[in-house]
């Protein structure tokens, strides 16, 4: 709880009565008299939660932090809530809050966010991508901007759906001179703001832009601006109506020598547009990931260029969705382009026959390392395909094809084919309850060979014993050395119980990492605990599973008493508190982990209380 002496608070307490009364002067509302007398008693109640910021010269000494229920229950009227990232930096974000939003309630909660936002500056971050804010709460925050310098990253999409009226955003948001990403869409006021930013702060890195009421004066503006944006690595435009002379003038920001876009995305664009980007690569040479998202096709296919990357030599990613593409042309290019290392294809209506052409060429091509082919229109005969491509490719790592659907009487089952390319754990594939049924048959083959084992499933009773089943053979597998789950609301009881014993005896895994929400505490201790007689696993990851104390406990005695694992990952736990100092204690103690610290140095170093820990355990 933030403390302050009697002198602090005679001199902090006339900035909080001016803040109050600028508040209730240029905020809409019927009764500016009564509002304002309503802050004032919020602020005497709550004075504790409106001291001076903590923050210097950029240390993180705030005491924010350590209040955060109350201070997101006074945020939720306005629809808004504070939080610290695991990059140790704090958000204030919109959120979805089910209180009563009567008038006073819902306005002195605005003034409590314009004033946090105003006279924190240690708040780095302003994640409102949301058009559900009350008006109110979206006037307070505009308001603030024309105050804070120290936001780094700023998403306003959506903000302007449902909402009528001059924003203050295209005047403000050019001032924050320690701007690295920002995202706007929708009005003609966001890309002139954008166009402004760009102009005048110079170290914008990424930048997000779109909307249908972007206007194409507003998208050549801040093209121009981009031009000798020289930081700019990063530029997302979505759903916006570009004209041919908006499209040349981005392809000649493309082909310009002091051009340092890596990243290009558009959504929603014609396929002239993509097709003069295209052309653009010929020479480029700073663009490393390119991603179309539902390309409006002009003639029979949406990427009519494709055959321009046959020379580049630095696009990496390229991810097309949702788009027609002529899989000849692009099967010509992959046989001899030798850059692009990830390809994606989803939902692009391929068949098996392009499936057929793509294997060929992928078969002499010596860079493309991972093709995702999701959500198109594959069938079993596409499985055969791509193992055997991948047999004759040792270069490609994985085919993910997405669902197929298998059935018991399959002329040629999934366990032969893959006994026969060796390409288990190679070849992705979505399968149904029989498919699932054939993976513990693969896994029990001691004749196949399979790195790699991602599962994802449904919570569905109909597919606990075939998960089990999977489980179980994974306990005597001696060759998958990489185990994901990206799936928690399925597992029952059964389903832990199996996975707890399969980690306890199997003796190949090495990496383990556990994806989205385990809801049973009780599951998460057990698998943590099997862990501790284990000693082959050595990296292990919980990324977003649930926050609990009694889990935390069971990670710190793992970590204590475990000698193998030298790195972990909680990404998405938000401990605090005891929880937090206890865990980092454990890793500090652990003498492998500690070997291995320089991956949470950033971690470390943004939080006060964990750089003690360190020193008095050094």
């Amino acid at each position: 709880m933030a403390t302050s002496s009697s002198s602090e608070s005679d001199t902090w307490w006339p900035r909080i009565e001016t803040d109050v009364k600028e508040f209730a002067r240029v905020i809409p509302c019927l009764d500016p008299a009564r509002l304002q007398l309503t802050a004032l008693s919020f602020a005497h109640d709550k004075a504790h939660l409106l001291q001076p910021c903590g923050t210097i010269k950029g240390f993180r000494e705030c005491w924010l932090l350590d209040c955060l229920p109350e201070i997101n229950s006074c945020l939720a009227p306005a629809c808004l809530e504070v939080e610290e990232t695991l990059s140790a930096k704090t958000v204030l974000k919109s959120s979805r809050s089910d209180d009563e939003k009567a008038d006073n309630g819902l306005l002195v909660s605005c003034f409590f966010a314009y004033f946090l936002l105003k006279n924190h500056a240690c708040i780095q971050v302003l994640d409102l991508h949301s058009c559900q804010l009350p008006v109110s709460a979206r006037h307070a925050v505009e308001m603030a901007l024309a105050y804070t310098r120290c936001l780094e990253e700023v998403d306003f999409n959506l903000w302007y759906q449902e909402r009528l009226g001059k924003s203050r955003l295209s005047e403000n948001i050019p001032e924050l001179s320690m701007l690295r990403k920002l995202a706007l869409n929708t009005l003609s006021q966001g890309s002139n703001a954008a166009a402004e930013a760009i102009d005048r702060n110079r170290g914008i890195r990424e930048l997000e832009v779109g909307g249908e009421g972007l206007t194409d004066k507003g998208l050549r503006k801040m093209l121009k601006a981009i031009g000798s944006c020289h930081q700019l690595t990063s530029l997302d435009l979505n759903e916006i109506r570009v004209s041919p002379k908006s499209a040349r003038r981005l392809s000649l920001l493309l082909e310009s020598p002091s051009c340092f876009l890596a990243k290009l995305s558009l959504y929603d664009v014609t396929s002239g547009v993509v097709d003069a980007i295209l052309e653009s690569l010929r020479t480029n040479t700073t663009l490393e990931k390119l991603s179309l998202s539902c390309v409006r096709q002009q003639g029979t296919s949406a990427l009519n260029r494709v055959s321009a990357l046959k020379t580049n030599r630095t696009l990496r990613y390229l991810q097309v969705h949702e788009c027609l593409v002529d899989v000849k042309e692009l099967a010509d290019m992959l046989k001899v382009n030798s850059a692009v290392e990830e390809l994606g294809l989803q939902v692009c209506q391929l068949v098996d026959e392009d499936a057929v052409m793509l294997a060929e060429a992928i078969e002499v091509n010596r860079t493309l390392q991972k093709l995702n082919l999701q959500g198109n229109r594959l069938s079993r005969d596409s499985v055969p395909v791509f193992a055997r491509c991948l047999a004759r490719n040792s270069l490609l790592q994985v085919v993910d094809i997405g669902y197929i659907y298998f059935t018991p009487d399959c002329d040629e089952t999934v366990s032969s084919i893959l006994q026969e390319t060796k390409a288990c754990g190679r070849l992705l594939v979505t399968w149904n309850k029989a498919g699932l049924l054939e993976l513990a048959s693969v896994l029990s083959d001691s004749r196949v060979s399979m790195g790699q084992l991602s599962l994802d499933w449904q919570a569905d009773t109909g597919m606990s014993a075939a998960i089990v089943g999977i489980f179980a053979a994974l306990s005597a597998n001696t060759t998958v050395t990489e185990l994901t789950i990206d799936n928690g609301s399925g597992v029952d009881n059964a389903i832990g119980e199996q996975l707890a014993l399969t980690l306890k005896s199997n003796t190949s895994l090495k990496h383990v990492s556990i994806k989205n929400y385990f809801r049973k505490h009780a599951v998460m201790i057990a698998l943590l605990e099997a862990l501790k007689d284990n000693h082959t696993v050595s990296t292990l990851s919980f990324s977003y599973s649930v926050d609990s104390s009694r889990v935390a406990t069971a990670l710190c005695k793992l970590l204590e008493a475990n000698s193998t694992i030298y790195s972990v990952d909680f990404d998405g736990w938000h401990l605090k508190g005891k929880s937090l100092l206890a865990l980092a204690a454990a890793i500090l103690r652990n003498g492998v982990l500690t070997k291995k610290l320089q991956n949470y140095d950033e971690y470390f170093s943004a939080h006060k209380q964990l750089v003690d820990v360190r020193n008095a355990l050094a």
